[in-house]
């Protein structure tokens, strides 16, 4: 039987708000990044990482 550790869980996102990432937004040049490019990001994310074993849908 294979057991699951808590510590090889982990939760991966990006943060809108957090000013380390504006320097990124401000590269789109859109007011309203997360609804034009929330998507993208996801899409960028499954390409390095693979798709989550558990994702909403």
């Amino acid at each position: 039987m294979r057991r699951f550790k808590l510590e090889n869980w982990a939760i991966y996102y990006f943060d809108f708000d957090d000013e380390k990432n504006k320097s990124i937004l401000k590269i789109l040049k859109t007011k309203d990044p997360y609804t034009d490019y929330a998507k993208d990001l996801e899409n960028l994310w499954r390409l390095e990482f693979g798709t989550p074993i558990l994702f909403r849908h």
